[in-house]
């Protein structure tokens, strides 16, 4: 319950972000570096937000053990992912986010394959 309630204050914070600027520049000013350029804009929700809700629902739709291996693959495999994709680029196959969602999935497929090998 408590990703649950976290996620839910998460996306309440982002809803404060956007209609009160000094929300947002307290965001700002203590996760500035952290983030993308993408998601400095308060028009667009930040990664942090996407990935409790996985967790959540990781941890939520299956039993313990199985949701804490997608959580330990998922906070593995999505940081390797952006790695990847920041480093290694390749060609934009479709020119638009999904795109780079494509991308992005290829770098957590790769890691997480590496993952498994290893256990």
């Amino acid at each position: 319950y408590m990703l649950f309630v976290a996620s839910v204050l998460f996306y309440i914070f982002h809803k404060l972000r956007q209609h009160h600027p000094s929300v947002q520049q307290m965001y700002l000013d203590s996760f500035g570096p952290l983030l993308r350029p993408h998601e400095k804009k308060a028009d667009h929700p930040p990664g942090a937000l996407y990935f409790l809700i996985g967790t959540t629902l990781a941890s939520g739709c299956f039993e313990e053990d199985v949701g804490r291996m997608a959580v330990l693959c998922l906070s593995l495999a999505d940081p390797m992912a952006a790695v990847v994709g920041t480093l290694v680029g390749g060609p934009k196959i479709i020119p638009s986010s999904f795109g780079k969602r494509i991308k992005k999935d290829a770098g957590a497929s790769a890691g997480g394959s590496d993952i498994f090998k290893k256990t």
